[in-house]
Parts: structure tokens; sequence; C-alpha cells
């Protein structure tokens, strides 16, 4: 069964919970009025609701008309803000190429109840995704350089700064991303003085700025939290978890992300383009045999080395705890990459720098470790 391609009935597991997201016919329009002449009551009342619309009293003709209003609005005034990732969607769907479910699942969590695509399905065929063609006309007008071109880009420029920050250092100042930002763009500006990279204000200006733009970002996006002066990475629950961040760090600077860590950062907890993390990875994924509890296991190790300092013993232990036997003959290869990565893995407690970058000793893994002795490993000369 395909649930996105085979049409209403392979819904059937799921469409109690999406129901009343999808339009059901065998017409598809991208017009706005006729769409929303289409959809079910429900989502008229969610989309009423996402943008803080009481539909209460409002007759059918009152709520189509305050949903398109909003809609259109809304899309006006927020689609600086896009993702890449969003961007990319509304992209695919304005050419009609058909959607991988996981980009399906990000549109009904994201999209759908904003109102600006929705999803058709018939009793056979695949689900088709609309972008109606008004929000497509100011995509495309955006995109192709008019006034909010600027102000995406630089938007776009400040959360990925924000992300790469936050999976750096894991907790950092408002006002030291804000600065960071108006540095890095005023390097790239001395390369290449033809370009326009800030807003033509003062830099004190420009900083305000940035810091409404972060203000935005982390109230509207699952990003991170505040708390007075700082800006918190989301793992992190409380104030004492932060705290401890800081004080293990404190003697250590801050550093400004290239433009190579912001992008791997941005998007991740740590450099997935190291030789010894795909190692790691590709090992994990042999002895699973399931690429996606593969993923789930990498993802949750990489958290502990990135944010909890986690060693060698630790990595051993939460693979045994996920039943694969370690120490083991057939986990020596991994163990073995899993050390070298470690070494080159970026930490929180070390400001955002690794073992190496620090000039620590590199713990190898020893014999009795691989084993199964006791020892996790010891210094290598």
């Amino acid at each position: 069964m395909d649930l996105w391609n085979d049409g209403l009935g392979s819904f059937s597991a799921v469409y109690e919970s999406v129901k009343h997201f999808l339009i059901v016919s065998e017409e598809v329009t991208e017009d706005l009025d006729e769409i929303l002449a289409m959809v079910q009551e429900p989502l008229l009342d969610d989309i009423l609701h996402t943008w803080f619309v009481d539909a209460k009293g409002l007759d059918r003709k009152a709520k189509e008309a305050q949903a398109k209003a909003r809609i259109l609005e809304s899309f006006r005034s927020n689609m600086i803000y896009l993702t890449r990732e969003e961007i990319y969607i509304l992209h695919e769907c304005m050419l009609k190429h058909p959607l991988r479910s996981e980009e399906l699942w990000v549109i009904c969590d994201h999209l759908l109840e904003r109102g600006w695509l929705f999803a058709f399905v018939a009793e056979k065929g695949p689900v088709k995704v609309i972008f109606p063609k008004p929000l497509q006309e100011m995509l495309t007008a955006m995109l192709n350089g008019n006034d909010d071109s600027y102000n995406m880009l630089f938007i776009q420029y400040v959360r990925m700064m924000l992300k790469s920050c936050l999976s750096l250092f894991g907790v950092i100042e408002k006002d030291r991303i804000a600065r960071f930002v108006v540095q890095s763009l005023s390097l790239a500006a001395q390369s290449d003085p033809s370009g326009k990279f800030m807003p033509e204000s003062s830099t004190d200006e420009v900083a305000a700025s940035i810091g409404g733009i972060l203000d935005n970002l982390l109230e509207a996006e699952d990003i991170g939290w505040c708390d007075k002066a700082y800006v918190i990475h989301k793992d992190l629950e409380n104030r004492i978890q932060y705290r401890n961040i800081l004080r293990q760090c404190r003697e250590r600077e801050y550093f400004i992300p290239t433009g190579k860590q912001m992008d791997m950062y941005g998007a991740h907890l740590t450099d997935v383009s190291d030789h010894w993390y795909k190692s790691v990875e590709k090992c994990i994924r042999t002895l699973t045999g399931d690429p996606q509890d593969a993923k789930s296991l990498m993802s949750y190790i990489t958290m502990c080395v990135v944010e909890d300092n986690a060693d060698l013993g630790r990595v051993a232990e939460i693979l045994r705890n996920s039943g694969i036997a370690c120490p083991s003959k057939k986990t020596d290869t991994l163990m073995k990459s899993c050390g070298e990565w470690l070494y080159t893995a970026k930490r929180w407690c070390y400001r955002g720098m690794s073992p190496q970058e620090l000039g620590k000793a590199k713990i190898g893994v020893s014999h009795a470790f691989l084993s199964g002795g006791k020892g996790s490993g010891a210094p290598l000369a």
C-alpha cells in the first residue's frame, strides 16, 4: 500500500487524524476562492484559529471570506521568514512535482493549517498538494528579486547563524549572535564591495533589527529559548543545565562560525560529512539492519557526545542498551571508528571546539576494551 499514491482508501489507517486537511475531489484547482468553497468546515476553522480569528457566529461564506483575507495577508507578511525547506516544498508544488511522504508530513504540520497549501485526494490516484495561485505569484515575485528578496536572504542568514551557534555552543548571548552577523557580513562586504550584504543603516540599528528577527525566529520556530541575555538550545531544558555548560567552558572564547560551518551546523548537531562519523554511521546501520533504527541511534549518540561529552564507554553502553553486543568482534571496527570520531567531534563543554583542536591527548581504544574488558581506552602517544 502506497499511502500517498493510491487514493483515499490508502488513508484508512490515519484518516481520522488528517481527514479534515483533505479535499476529496476528482477536480483540482489553484483558484483560492474555489479551493475555500471546497474545503471541509473544520479546516476553515483551523485556518482561522491559526491566524487568531474567532469563527464563532460566522456563517460559511463569512468564514471563507475571512480565511481568504488571512491567508493572503499572512503569506504576504510572513513569506520573508520561510525556511529553505518550506521554499523548496512550495516551489515543488508550484511545479506540480510529486512530494516524498516525509515532506507531506512537514506540510501537514506547518503549511496546511496556515492555508498556504491544500491537499486534494480522489478515490484513486496520488495526493495532490496545491499551492494557490495568488500565493504563487507573491513567492515568484520575491524569488525574482523584488523588495522582499533581500529581506528574505538577510533573515535566512540570521537563522543560519542562530542555528549554527546553538549547535556549536549550546548557549550564547543573543547580542553576541547579532554581533557575529554584523561582523560576518561586514567581512563579506569588504571582499565584494559591489554586493549588498547588510541594510543601509548604522551598525547599532542593524544589530537592533537582528535582535528583533531573532525574537521572531525563536517565537515561531522550534530552535531554542531565551533566558534573560542568553539564547539556549532546545535540548537544554532549564537554567541549571545551561548554566552548567557555561561553567564548563567559561575560560574559552566564542568564535564566529565560517560560512562552511554555518551550512553544516545550521542543519546538523555535528559534522555529518566527517569520515569517521560516516564510518560509525555505516557500522551501526550494518549492525542494526534497519536504516531508520540506525538513524535514530546515531542521532542519540551524537546528542550524548556533543551535549554531554560522552566517552567511548558511554557510547558502548548506549549500544548495549540498544541490543548491540558491545564490545565484540563484530563491533571492533565500530569502536575504532568511534574513537577517532570522538577525537574530532566538537562539544558544548569545549565551546564549540573538539579535543583535537584543543590539543588534548588522543584516547585510543585498548585491546582489553575490544575484547570485552573494562578499560575503555588509553591515551595514545
